[in-house]
C-alpha cells in the first residue's frame, strides 16, 4: 500500500507541474505575439497596385500617397523607410498584382488608415485595398472566431482584441 500511495503522490506532483508549465508556455505565446504585433506594427499592406515593368515602387508609393493624403513630398520621404513588393501565391493564382508592403512612422500609418476609412484610395483608376499587417499567428488565432464575426454581419461593429478576442457594439452600446 505504501508504494502505491507514494505513486499516486508523485503522479498529483507532477500533475501540478505541469499545469504550471503550460501557464508558462501560454504566457510565452502571448509575449512572442506581443514582440510580433509590435515588428509589424509600422507595415502597411496595399491590395491592387498595378505593376509595370522597370517600375520604382519606392518613388511611385510616395507620389501617390502625398496625392491622396495632401502631404508633401519631403515630408511622406521621411516617415517611410521602406517599400517592397511581395510574392504572394493566391495573387500568383488569381493572376493579381502583388501586395506593396511599406514600412511607415506609425503617426503616418494612423493617418493613412484613418484617411482610408473615410474615403476610398484609388491609384490609376484602381481601388486600393489598404491593411494593416498582421502576423499569421495571430490570423490563425482569429480564424476560430470567423463564424462569431459571420454571424454578427455588416449590422453590428466589433474589433479584435490582442491576441484573440473580439469587441463589439450593437446598436451603440
Amino acid at each position: 500500500m505504501g508504494k502505491i500511495q507514494n505513486l499516486t503522490q508523485d503522479t498529483e506532483k507532477l500533475k501540478e507541474k505541469d499545469k504550471v508549465q503550460d501557464q508558462k508556455i501560454k504566457y510565452l505565446e502571448s509575449a512572442s505575439l506581443m514582440t510580433e504585433l509590435k515588428n509589424t506594427g509600422k507595415y502597411l499592406r496595399f491590395r491592387g497596385i498595378e505593376e509595370r515593368e522597370g517600375e520604382n515602387i519606392q518613388e511611385t508609393m510616395i507620389t501617390q500617397l502625398t496625392t491622396y493624403l495632401g502631404e508633401e513630398d519631403l515630408e511622406m520621404e521621411s516617415e517611410t523607410d521602406l517599400i517592397y513588393r511581395v510574392n504572394s501565391p493566391i495573387a500568383a493564382k488569381q493572376k493579381l498584382p502583388r501586395e506593396v508592403v511599406q514600412f511607415v512612422t506609425k503617426t503616418m500609418k494612423d493617418t493613412i488608415l484613418t484617411k482610408s476609412f473615410k474615403d476610398e484610395c484609388e491609384m490609376d483608376n484602381n481601388k486600393i485595398i489598404i491593411l494593416k499587417e498582421i502576423s499569421r499567428k495571430i490570423l490563425r488565432k482569429r480564424k476560430d472566431y470567423k463564424e462569431i464575426v459571420d454571424f454578427l454581419g455588416k449590422d453590428t461593429r466589433f474589433r479584435w482584441e490582442f491576441p484573440e478576442g473580439l469587441s463589439f457594439t450593437y446598436n451603440g452600446k
